[in-house]
């Protein structure tokens, strides 16, 4: 019984692997920020649908816990495919010092994903 249960288990962790996938992204934030004193970059990382490039749960570098608390909620439920709405969200509404640094490691994720996307695709035609 207790075997059947991990098969199942392994099953489950296999599903998740093929909906689910991680990416990251960094950039180099301004000299005179207290991020660049003590991380040098900033970091975002995702974990986005597969399929749909829809973001499930985000996290960054950032140092107060109201950004990174900021961050969290902008980009969840957001899809990494509209690259240019989750810009004009933060052009719109964060106003920090390393916005520059953050929308770059944005874009890093969504070029990331696209490659994804692309390998995927030329994976189906083989």
């Amino acid at each position: 019984m207790l075997l059947g249960y991990y098969q199942n288990r392994e099953k489950q962790v296999v599903k998740l692997k093929e909906k689910e996938i991680f990416i990251s992204g960094y950039a180099k934030p301004p000299e005179n920020t207290t991020a660049a004193q003590l991380y040098k970059i900033i970091a975002v990382g995702l974990r986005v649908e597969r399929e749909t490039g829809v973001i499930i749960e985000a996290d960054c570098s950032m140092i107060t816990d109201v950004s990174k608390s900021f961050v969290r909620n902008a980009l969840q439920g957001r899809n990494l495919l509209q690259i240019e709405d989750i810009e004009e969200m933060f052009n719109d509404n964060y106003f920090g010092s390393a916005k520059k640094a953050l929308l770059t490691a944005l874009k890093n994720c969504h070029l990331r994903y696209c490659a994804v996307l692309d390998d995927k695709l030329d994976n189906d035609k083989d």
